[in-house]
Protein backbone atom coordinates (compact mmCIF):
# COMPACT_ATOMS: atom_id res chain seq x y z
CA UNK A 1 0.00 0.00 0.00
CA UNK A 2 1.35 3.59 -1.36
CA UNK A 3 1.18 6.40 1.31
CA UNK A 4 2.03 9.82 -0.47
CA UNK A 5 4.07 12.15 2.12
CA UNK A 6 3.40 15.37 -0.28
CA UNK A 7 1.82 16.98 1.90
CA UNK A 8 4.54 16.87 4.27
CA UNK A 9 7.30 18.09 2.18
CA UNK A 10 8.73 21.56 3.43
CA UNK A 11 8.05 24.48 0.80
CA UNK A 12 6.29 27.71 0.86
CA UNK A 13 2.68 25.88 2.37
CA UNK A 14 4.38 23.40 4.49
CA UNK A 15 7.24 25.11 6.43
CA UNK A 16 9.43 23.38 9.25
CA UNK A 17 10.74 26.27 11.35
CA UNK A 18 12.50 26.71 14.67
CA UNK A 19 13.35 29.87 17.10
CA UNK A 20 16.84 30.83 17.67
CA UNK A 21 17.74 33.71 20.35
CA UNK A 22 20.98 36.07 19.21
CA UNK A 23 21.48 38.20 21.83
CA UNK A 24 18.49 39.70 23.15
CA UNK A 25 16.96 38.75 19.35
CA UNK A 26 14.33 36.74 19.17
CA UNK A 27 13.97 35.19 15.81
CA UNK A 28 12.76 32.23 13.13
CA UNK A 29 15.96 29.91 12.30
CA UNK A 30 14.86 28.93 8.92
CA UNK A 31 12.92 32.23 7.63
CA UNK A 32 15.89 34.18 5.34
CA UNK A 33 13.32 37.17 5.76
CA UNK A 34 12.30 36.67 9.07
CA UNK A 35 11.99 39.78 11.36
CA UNK A 36 13.59 38.87 14.95
CA UNK A 37 12.16 40.17 18.18
CA UNK A 38 13.78 42.44 20.53
CA UNK A 39 13.23 41.11 24.04
CA UNK A 40 15.39 43.77 25.64
CA UNK A 41 12.58 45.71 26.89
CA UNK A 42 11.03 42.52 29.40
CA UNK A 43 15.17 42.55 31.22
CA UNK A 44 14.97 44.87 34.35
CA UNK A 45 18.46 43.89 35.29
CA UNK A 46 17.75 45.11 38.47
CA UNK A 47 18.00 41.88 40.38
CA UNK A 48 21.38 42.93 42.11
CA UNK A 49 20.34 41.65 45.45
CA UNK A 50 21.97 40.70 48.99
CA UNK A 51 21.03 39.41 52.27
CA UNK A 52 21.61 41.41 55.34
CA UNK A 53 21.81 41.03 58.89
CA UNK A 54 21.02 43.56 61.68
CA UNK A 55 20.78 42.58 65.29
CA UNK A 56 18.42 39.51 64.69
CA UNK A 57 16.37 41.33 61.92
CA UNK A 58 17.25 39.44 58.52
CA UNK A 59 16.48 41.43 54.90
CA UNK A 60 17.03 42.12 51.28
CA UNK A 61 19.75 44.45 50.04
CA UNK A 62 18.60 46.41 47.42
CA UNK A 63 15.26 45.63 47.79
CA UNK A 64 12.85 49.01 47.68
CA UNK A 65 10.31 47.14 50.08
CA UNK A 66 11.97 44.40 51.71
CA UNK A 67 10.29 42.17 54.14
CA UNK A 68 12.00 42.11 57.27
CA UNK A 69 12.39 38.38 59.08
CA UNK A 70 12.77 38.13 62.89
CA UNK A 71 14.64 35.36 63.86
CA UNK A 72 14.85 36.20 67.32
CA UNK A 73 12.80 32.99 68.46
CA UNK A 74 15.36 30.65 66.55
CA UNK A 75 18.08 31.84 69.04
CA UNK A 76 19.79 29.20 71.77
CA UNK A 77 19.01 30.50 74.96
CA UNK A 78 16.56 29.76 78.21
CA UNK A 79 13.50 29.89 76.37
CA UNK A 80 14.38 28.68 72.84
CA UNK A 81 16.94 25.65 74.17
CA UNK A 82 18.15 23.60 70.54
CA UNK A 83 18.39 20.46 71.91
CA UNK A 84 18.27 18.62 75.36
CA UNK A 85 18.84 14.70 76.61
CA UNK A 86 15.79 12.64 77.71
CA UNK A 87 15.67 8.89 79.08
CA UNK A 88 12.92 7.06 78.57
CA UNK A 89 13.02 3.38 80.09
CA UNK A 90 16.90 2.54 79.74
CA UNK A 91 17.24 4.65 76.38
CA UNK A 92 18.63 7.97 76.47
CA UNK A 93 17.81 10.43 73.12
CA UNK A 94 17.66 14.15 72.33
CA UNK A 95 14.43 15.67 73.23
CA UNK A 96 14.35 18.13 70.44
CA UNK A 97 15.56 15.68 67.12
CA UNK A 98 12.29 13.96 65.83
CA UNK A 99 15.07 11.95 64.10
CA UNK A 100 17.42 11.10 67.24
CA UNK A 101 19.21 7.73 67.47
CA UNK A 102 17.97 6.16 70.85
CA UNK A 103 20.95 5.06 72.56
CA UNK A 104 20.05 1.62 74.49
CA UNK A 105 21.70 2.17 78.30
CA UNK A 106 20.41 -1.52 79.29
CA UNK A 107 24.34 -2.85 78.48
CA UNK A 108 25.29 -0.67 81.36
CA UNK A 109 23.20 -2.11 83.64
CA UNK A 110 24.17 -5.16 85.69
CA UNK A 111 21.23 -5.47 88.19
CA UNK A 112 23.73 -7.44 90.57
CA UNK A 113 24.18 -5.58 93.45
CA UNK A 114 20.99 -6.74 95.56
CA UNK A 115 23.45 -7.33 99.21
CA UNK A 116 22.47 -7.57 102.88
CA UNK A 117 23.99 -7.54 106.00
CA UNK A 118 24.70 -10.70 108.15
CA UNK A 119 25.80 -10.99 111.38
CA UNK A 120 26.97 -14.36 112.41
CA UNK A 121 28.02 -14.86 116.43
CA UNK A 122 30.29 -11.74 116.05
CA UNK A 123 30.90 -11.74 112.59
CA UNK A 124 29.77 -9.24 109.84
CA UNK A 125 29.23 -9.74 106.32
CA UNK A 126 27.70 -8.56 103.07
CA UNK A 127 25.13 -11.43 101.61
CA UNK A 128 24.89 -11.72 97.98
CA UNK A 129 28.77 -11.10 97.42
CA UNK A 130 30.74 -14.37 96.25
CA UNK A 131 34.02 -13.83 97.93
CA UNK A 132 32.78 -11.67 101.05
CA UNK A 133 35.14 -9.47 103.66
CA UNK A 134 34.00 -10.74 107.35
CA UNK A 135 34.65 -8.93 109.62
CA UNK A 136 34.66 -9.57 113.08
CA UNK A 137 33.02 -7.25 115.77
CA UNK A 138 34.61 -9.62 118.80
CA UNK A 139 36.49 -6.29 120.23
CA UNK A 140 33.70 -4.56 120.72
CA UNK A 141 31.70 -7.21 122.66
CA UNK A 142 30.48 -5.80 126.26
CA UNK A 143 32.87 -7.23 128.61
CA UNK A 144 35.41 -6.61 131.12
CA UNK A 145 37.86 -5.15 128.58
CA UNK A 146 34.86 -3.27 126.37
CA UNK A 147 32.45 -1.99 129.35
CA UNK A 148 29.24 -0.23 128.23
CA UNK A 149 28.26 2.32 130.73
CA UNK A 150 25.54 4.53 130.98
CA UNK A 151 25.11 7.40 133.86
CA UNK A 152 22.05 8.13 136.26
CA UNK A 153 21.18 11.27 138.29
CA UNK A 154 19.19 10.50 141.43
CA UNK A 155 16.70 13.06 142.80
CA UNK A 156 19.79 13.65 145.44
CA UNK A 157 21.86 15.05 142.94
CA UNK A 158 23.82 11.69 142.96
CA UNK A 159 25.40 10.89 139.64
CA UNK A 160 26.15 7.29 139.06
CA UNK A 161 28.19 4.34 136.49
CA UNK A 162 25.18 2.12 135.47
CA UNK A 163 28.04 -0.65 135.70
CA UNK A 164 28.57 -0.71 138.29
CA UNK A 165 26.23 0.81 140.25
CA UNK A 166 28.36 0.58 143.89
CA UNK A 167 29.15 3.97 145.94
CA UNK A 168 32.58 3.83 144.45
CA UNK A 169 31.13 4.83 141.00
CA UNK A 170 28.81 7.64 142.53
CA UNK A 171 29.80 11.04 142.93
CA UNK A 172 27.59 13.93 144.93
CA UNK A 173 26.39 17.02 142.61
CA UNK A 174 24.83 18.19 145.75
CA UNK A 175 26.89 20.95 146.43
CA UNK A 176 26.02 22.62 143.09
CA UNK A 177 23.03 23.73 143.93
CA UNK A 178 24.33 25.29 147.29
CA UNK A 179 24.28 29.25 148.25
CA UNK A 180 27.30 31.07 148.59
CA UNK A 181 26.96 34.34 150.18
CA UNK A 182 29.75 37.05 151.60
CA UNK A 183 29.89 38.33 154.89
CA UNK A 184 32.88 38.77 157.03
CA UNK A 185 33.69 35.97 154.59
CA UNK A 186 32.62 32.91 152.48
CA UNK A 187 31.06 30.10 153.81
CA UNK A 188 30.07 27.06 151.60
CA UNK A 189 27.56 24.38 153.05
CA UNK A 190 28.13 21.62 152.88
CA UNK A 191 32.12 21.66 153.18
CA UNK A 192 33.25 20.47 149.59
CA UNK A 193 35.94 17.57 149.62
CA UNK A 194 38.50 18.45 147.74
CA UNK A 195 36.33 20.02 145.37
CA UNK A 196 37.02 23.11 143.27
CA UNK A 197 34.29 26.27 143.77
CA UNK A 198 34.11 29.61 141.70
CA UNK A 199 32.71 32.82 143.47
CA UNK A 200 31.71 35.70 141.05
CA UNK A 201 32.40 38.69 142.18
CA UNK A 202 30.33 41.75 141.14
CA UNK A 203 32.44 44.60 138.54
CA UNK A 204 31.94 47.88 141.22
CA UNK A 205 32.02 49.82 137.65
CA UNK A 206 28.42 50.41 136.78
CA UNK A 207 29.78 53.48 133.91
CA UNK A 208 32.42 54.32 131.63
CA UNK A 209 32.84 56.71 128.85
CA UNK A 210 34.92 58.75 126.29
CA UNK A 211 33.79 62.47 125.26
CA UNK A 212 35.88 63.72 121.52
CA UNK A 213 34.86 66.69 120.16
CA UNK A 214 31.53 67.09 122.38
CA UNK A 215 30.09 63.59 121.41
CA UNK A 216 29.91 60.50 123.30
CA UNK A 217 32.14 57.99 121.78
CA UNK A 218 32.77 54.26 123.16
CA UNK A 219 30.73 53.90 126.58
CA UNK A 220 28.16 51.57 128.77
CA UNK A 221 25.76 52.46 131.78
CA UNK A 222 25.38 55.49 129.96
CA UNK A 223 21.55 56.56 129.45
CA UNK A 224 21.62 60.14 128.31
CA UNK A 225 24.44 62.19 127.62
CA UNK A 226 23.62 66.28 127.28
CA UNK A 227 26.93 68.61 125.99
CA UNK A 228 25.43 72.39 127.34
CA UNK A 229 28.61 73.56 125.27
CA UNK A 230 31.76 75.63 126.96
CA UNK A 231 32.73 72.04 128.78
CA UNK A 232 29.47 71.67 130.63
CA UNK A 233 28.19 68.30 130.71
CA UNK A 234 25.19 66.20 132.10
CA UNK A 235 25.37 62.09 132.11
CA UNK A 236 22.40 60.76 133.51
CA UNK A 237 22.95 56.63 134.16
CA UNK A 238 21.80 53.44 133.05
CA UNK A 239 21.04 52.34 136.55
CA UNK A 240 20.58 53.68 139.96
CA UNK A 241 22.49 52.79 142.84
CA UNK A 242 23.33 52.82 146.55
CA UNK A 243 25.93 55.85 145.69
CA UNK A 244 28.65 55.99 143.21
CA UNK A 245 32.12 58.08 142.70
CA UNK A 246 33.24 59.62 139.53
CA UNK A 247 36.51 59.61 138.38
CA UNK A 248 37.64 62.31 135.42
CA UNK A 249 40.84 62.75 133.16
CA UNK A 250 41.18 65.39 130.55
CA UNK A 251 43.31 65.81 127.76
CA UNK A 252 44.29 68.69 125.17
CA UNK A 253 47.20 69.62 123.12
CA UNK A 254 46.22 73.21 124.07
CA UNK A 255 47.24 73.49 127.73
CA UNK A 256 46.44 72.09 131.14
CA UNK A 257 42.63 71.56 131.89
CA UNK A 258 41.00 71.53 134.83
CA UNK A 259 37.74 68.72 134.87
CA UNK A 260 35.69 68.38 138.14
CA UNK A 261 32.02 67.56 139.15
CA UNK A 262 29.46 70.54 139.71
CA UNK A 263 26.61 68.66 140.82
CA UNK A 264 25.02 64.95 141.23
CA UNK A 265 21.99 63.00 142.05
CA UNK A 266 20.68 59.40 142.65
CA UNK A 267 21.40 58.78 139.07
CA UNK A 268 23.33 61.52 137.57
CA UNK A 269 26.11 64.27 137.54
CA UNK A 270 26.95 67.02 135.86
CA UNK A 271 31.18 68.05 134.82
CA UNK A 272 32.51 71.34 134.11
CA UNK A 273 36.01 71.77 132.61
CA UNK A 274 38.31 75.03 133.04
CA UNK A 275 41.41 75.93 130.98
CA UNK A 276 44.52 77.10 132.89
CA UNK A 277 43.32 80.80 133.66
CA UNK A 278 39.56 79.22 135.10
CA UNK A 279 37.75 80.19 132.09
CA UNK A 280 35.03 77.54 131.16
CA UNK A 281 36.40 75.87 127.90
CA UNK A 282 35.47 72.98 125.89
CA UNK A 283 37.91 69.30 125.83
CA UNK A 284 37.89 65.97 125.09
CA UNK A 285 37.46 64.01 128.54
CA UNK A 286 36.62 60.61 129.90
CA UNK A 287 35.01 59.26 133.11
CA UNK A 288 34.18 56.25 135.31
CA UNK A 289 31.54 55.53 137.52
CA UNK A 290 32.34 53.64 140.57
CA UNK A 291 29.32 52.40 142.82
CA UNK A 292 29.95 51.34 146.61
Amino acid sequence: MAIDLTPYVNNDTNELQDLSLTGNNLSLSDDPTATPIDLGAYLDNTDAQDLSLTGNILALTGDPTPVAIDLTPYINNDTNELQDLSLTGNNLSLSDDPTATPIDLGVYLDNTDAQDLSLTGNILALTGDPTPVAIDLTPYVNNDTNELQDLSLSAGNILTLSTPATPANQADLSILNETVSAGTGITVTPTPASQDFEVAVTNPVIAMGRVSGGALGSNFGVSNFADNTNGDYDITLSTTPTDFVVQLSTNSAAGPRTIQVTAQGANTFSIQIYDASGTPIDSDWSFTVISF
